[in-house]
């Protein structure tokens, strides 16, 4: 049985997001603020810059960023999100 979905809906399901460097206790905080960035991202700027059509990326470069010292993990999966979102839209 196959899912179906609205014509110009947007699936995506990230297997794994590896962290390194951040405590193990804020991994669930910095993944769902990761998916919080990436629906108003996604969202505000709509899907068009995205390719066309169905996709299966089995990695994705989203680049690096600095994380300020004592930065919130709301704050980096907010950051972890956009660098995402320009990984996706540079495709």
């Amino acid at each position: 049985m196959g899912m179906k979905t609205a014509p110009g809906a947007l699936e995506l399901h990230i297997d794994e997001l590896v962290l390194r460097g951040f405590p193990a206790s804020h991994r669930f905080e910095i993944s769902d603020a990761v998916e919080r960035e990436l629906i108003h991202l996604l969202t505000e700027n709509g899907i068009a810059n995205l390719a066309a059509g169905p996709a299966n990326i089995d990695w994705l470069d989203a680049g690096s960023f600095r994380v300020p010292a004592g930065a919130r993990p709301r704050a980096i999966g907010a950051q972890i999100g956009k660098a995402v979102f320009g990984g996706l839209t540079r495709r």
